[in-house]
């Protein structure tokens, strides 16, 4: 599943049981009698692909900002973060990022959404802000 949908720590932690369940399976596979050559090519390709995987994420957590590592054990999903983006916005330009979003993110701050608008749409019709185009107004509840 995508971070975005379960929060890096249920991401984090799908990959984790994902590795481990390679070879939980070989073994399963040995034990009910599998093929010989088979087992032998399975375990050949864990050999590799579990210390690659591993060695780029090395590499990854090695060269991301320090500040992004905690996204990784958080539970807060991509919808969460770009409510409390909207909520939190001390911008327009910010919270207006939210009608670039799927309504599935405005589950839960619809009425904050449209509050915010209703109470600086004047404003900013006489401002005309770079962000707020044609596009985004068709998106505008």
């Amino acid at each position: 599943r995508n971070p975005n949908e379960v929060g890096g720590a249920n991401w984090s932690l799908s990959f984790t049981v994902t590795m481990i369940s390679l070879p939980a399976a070989i073994q399963f596979y040995e034990r009910k009698g599998g093929g010989e050559e088979a087992i032998k090519l399975a375990w050949a390709v864990v050999r590799y692909v579990i210390p690659g995987v591993l060695l780029a994420f090395v590499i990854f957590f090695t060269n991301m900002k320090k500040k992004y590592l905690g996204t990784f054990v958080s539970l807060q999903t991509g919808k969460g973060y770009k409510q409390e983006l909207f909520k939190n916005g001390k911008e327009d330009s910010t919270k207006a990022m939210i009608f670039a979003l799927t309504k599935h993110y405005w589950v839960g701050i619809e009425e904050d959404i449209k509050l915010w608008v209703q109470e600086n749409w004047s404003r900013w019709e006489a401002e005309k802000p770079k962000w707020l185009d044609e596009n985004t107004k068709a998106k505008i509840p």
